[in-house]
């Protein structure tokens, strides 16, 4: 069975005709009138390891910080 992916969030370029601005409940909390707040990170069943991506060797040369605001410990 193949480990569970990690938790990212999609960072991929916009198409530049892409003019959505997400209403304020798709919104993370961290932006004006966000109302979108992290859940428990899930835990990993075979390894017990949380699946959100918070420190720099987890991702190397990444940008963690979508993951670092939106994490709220494992129950």
């Amino acid at each position: 069975m193949a480990p569970a992916p990690r938790r990212r969030y999609d960072l991929s370029p916009l198409s530049p005709d892409d003019k959505r601005v997400p209403e304020g409940a798709e919104r993370p909390w961290y932006m004006k009138e966000g109302e979108l707040k992290p859940g428990n990170c899930p835990l990993d069943p075979d390894t017990g390891r949380r699946r959100a991506v918070l420190l720099p060797e987890e991702a190397p040369g990444q940008d963690r910080i979508q993951d670092q605001l939106m994490y709220f410990p494992p129950k």
